[in-house]
């Protein structure tokens, strides 16, 4: 058998076969398969790949036989990587300190806000996720020009509010205000006594009267229609 017919019919060899023919300047037979030219299905064959996994070749020159043996090599497995890497993705806060809101429910439902203080975790009297927000309950109305100052100076006075509120009831939108309220006036604890409220309340109203009249933010200060 030659060469040319072993490495048609042992495709898998095809590589060691190659070495061996340049090695060699006589023919090959595989040991305990016939001469004859070999068929696709030759049961001999099929046999020595699939029981032995190995086949033996000798040469047909003269003097002792010198045999070779050929073993399939294992199909290669891929390498696994062993260093599995763990992406944590963290969610950023939503409810952050300056980011514009609308009040879904209750007296001020429709109104816009901003967070004053966010709490996510919860407290123990409030053992939910809330938030410390001054909005406006009454928004500046419309001038014109040819309003004196004194009407222009009555319709853009705005009357805010400040409470604490769930965040089920707050929708958060994309827009930010950055307007520093007093933190010492302006907190949670101020809402039990209706004078410190009352106080907080003029605070805020100084700040949002303030940046209206900047001309910044005016989308802020516009009532949303619903």
């Amino acid at each position: 058998m030659f060469l040319e017919d072993i490495s048609w019919i042992f495709p898998g060899y095809g590589k060691k076969i190659l070495e061996l023919k340049k090695n060699r300047n006589g023919n090959c037979r595989v040991e305990g398969i016939s001469d004859k030219m070999p068929k696709t299905l030759d049961k001999k064959l099929l046999k020595a790949i699939n029981e032995n996994d190995e086949v033996h070749f000798m040469d047909d020159v003269g003097g002792d036989p010198n045999w070779e043996s050929l073993k399939k090599s294992p199909p290669q497995e891929k390498k696994k990587n062993t260093k599995q890497s763990l992406i944590i993705i963290k969610m950023g806060k939503i409810m952050k300190v300056g980011k514009v809101v609308l009040v879904l429910n209750g007296k001020y439902a429709g109104r816009k806000a901003i967070v004053v203080k966010n709490n996510d975790e919860g407290t123990s009297d409030k053992p939910y996720g809330h938030a410390l927000i001054a909005g406006i309950d009454r928004y500046p109305r419309r001038v014109i020009r040819r309003m004196n100052k004194k009407t222009i100076e009555k319709r853009s006075k705005i009357k805010p509010f400040v409470r604490v509120v769930n965040y089920n009831h707050l929708m958060p939108t994309r827009y930010m205000v950055d307007i520093a309220f007093d933190k010492s006036v302006v907190n949670k604890e101020v809402l039990k006594d209706p004078g410190k409220r009352k106080k907080a309340r003029r605070d805020i109203k100084v700040k949002f009267e303030e940046r209206y009249k900047t001309g910044k933010s005016r989308w802020f200060f516009q009532k949303l229609r619903f």
